[in-house]
């Protein structure tokens, strides 16, 4: 019987442990490609800033420009990036608002954007913080192989269930 309890307990703390950690990928060339609609509230985590998605509900008035600018979300948050998800609000005039569907080219579009945007940059270098080094085919396609510009490895974490496949590059694959 005690060894019964212990198994459990071990079971029921291995459990618990893995469901509390989120999954990462580390390297120095890292793929994302989107294959699923990306739903309001989604998240992905590059190198420390954590990237929210929504539907622009947050802006609370007609803002004719948003279409899916990422720089509008962002106007006047200090301590959060936007970005849209999948399926947006707009406003076609005060009291009129529709629904628009982004494209898995446009969600790549706006994340390299917002990286490059919003990413940690040494203040005296006028360099991006990071590159595509997919063509334009395969980011319209929704396909993203990020590098960072100073070298250095990236850390990328999503939030459960995220519709955007993320590996590590191997050194020898080809794009």
């Amino acid at each position: 019987m005690k060894s019964k309890i212990a198994v459990l307990l071990l079971v029921g703390m291995m459990v618990y442990s893995c469901g509390s950690k989120q999954k990462y990928v580390v390297s120095e060339e890292i793929d994302i490609e989107f294959w699923g609609d990306i739903e309001d509230g989604d998240w992905i985590e590059i190198d420390g800033m954590k990237i929210y998605h929504v539907t622009n509900d947050t802006l609370g008035d007609c803002n004719l420009d948003y279409e899916h600018n990422y720089l509008v979300l962002n106007e006047g948050s200090d301590d959060k990036v936007y970005m849209p998800s999948t399926s947006y609000f707009t406003c076609l005039d005060e009291g009129n608002w529709v629904t628009r569907k982004l494209t898995f080219g446009d969600l790549a579009q706006n994340l390299i954007s917002v990286l490059n945007e919003f990413g940690q940059q040494d203040s005296n270098s006028l360099q991006l913080p990071y590159r595509n080094e997919n063509n334009t085919l395969q980011t319209t396609l929704g396909k993203l192989r990020i590098r960072r510009t100073d070298g250095k490895k990236i850390r990328v974490t999503t939030s459960e269930g995220y519709k955007g496949a993320v590996q590590k590059v191997n050194s020898g694959q080809a794009g």
